[in-house]
């Protein structure tokens, strides 16, 4: 297990999350150009597009453009309740 941090959403807090040992951490390069080809997008798309929600364009966008570095973890196991842990 890799232990990382992750801002909260409260606060601005850092909070240590276990990872995996098969998650990959993504260069720092791969990462900014991930972020600015999104932000890019976005700005460009936000005027012709007003009737959807800036947040869900911006997870749009953040999907589409996701590098093949980046690590995608969809339904990873299965939790007490019988749900799924994503």
């Amino acid at each position: 297990m890799v232990t990382r941090l992750r801002t909260g959403n409260q606060g601005g807090t850092a909070l240590p999350v276990q990872t995996s040992s098969h998650d990959q951490i993504v260069p720092l390069e791969v990462r900014d150009r991930w972020i600015a080809d999104v932000s890019a997008e976005f700005e460009r798309l936000r005027p012709l597009l007003p009737h959807i929600d800036p947040h869900d364009l911006h997870l749009i966008l953040t999907s589409m453009l996701r590098p093949p570095e980046v690590p995608r973890h969809w339904l990873l196991r299965v939790n007490a309740g019988g749900g799924f842990v994503y």
